[in-house]
């Protein structure tokens, strides 16, 4: 049930892009990297470190949530100068507090696992052999959990807003290859149309944050991509 609003989103775009089989299609994987903006979010962490600084004497408190990494899988077709890419996104990454309890000495550790998952489409402009440029709209699902105990589960801390709806403004250089295989790099800035509410966030870590807690967490990004298939 996390991920339904994605698949059928996917499902519903492959099914289109299905009608029209007989078109040349180009597979692609990738590597990224984004750096989300979320002042509030980050803020109520440092709350949470100020409060818990000299409680369990912290070495080390929970850093903000800046960059998140994973992979990038999709198919392109294009027509003329007009492509058309179904995309998905899986980028994650993780943060990490631990101290000592000044009262009993006890050892104390908590860690925030951040997963992001994107699913969209998007279509684009060839200005040239080398460059293009185009937008994406699509549905991203964001997860932050954290451990159950000292146990490998995981409870999910987020639960109200998601999925988000989001758009990715984007150009895209190709920096080489063969006739099969060509090699991209793409910036882009990823706009979220919703915010995601983190009051569930600061409820569970029993943070004392007033402000809101409502995030769009937009964010900017960089893919480099691996096209397979015949040049279009």
């Amino acid at each position: 049930m996390k991920c339904k609003y994605s698949i059928v989103f996917l499902f519903t775009l492959v099914c289109c892009l299905c009608k029209t089989m007989h078109a040349q299609y180009n597979l692609k994987v990738g590597i990224g990297s984004k750096y989300v903006l979320a002042p509030n979010y980050n803020a109520m962490l440092g709350v949470y470190n100020e409060d818990n600084g000299s409680l369990y004497n912290l070495e080390q408190g929970l850093k903000n949530l800046n960059f998140v990494n994973g992979v990038h899988l999709g198919i392109r077709r294009k027509t003329g100068l007009i492509s058309y890419e179904l995309s998905w996104e899986y980028l994650s990454s993780q943060s990490t507090t631990f101290g000592e309890d000044t009262l009993t000495g006890a050892l104390f550790e908590q860690t925030l696992y951040y997963t992001v998952i994107d699913t969209y489409l998007g279509i684009d402009y060839s200005a040239s052999d080398l460059f293009s440029y185009g937008i994406t709209l699509g549905p991203r699902s964001m997860r932050i959990r954290r451990d159950i105990g000292n146990s490998d589960n995981k409870i999910n801390m987020t639960k109200n807003g998601n999925p988000q709806w989001t758009s990715k403004i984007y150009a895209q250089i190709i920096l080489g290859g063969r006739s099969t295989i060509r090699f991209a790099l793409r910036p882009y800035f990823e706009y979220a149309w919703t915010k995601l509410d983190v009051s569930t966030v600061r409820d569970d870590l029993n943070i004392n944050f007033t402000d809101t807690t409502e995030e769009p967490f937009h964010s900017f990004g960089l893919t480099l991509l691996f096209y397979n298939g015949p040049k279009s």
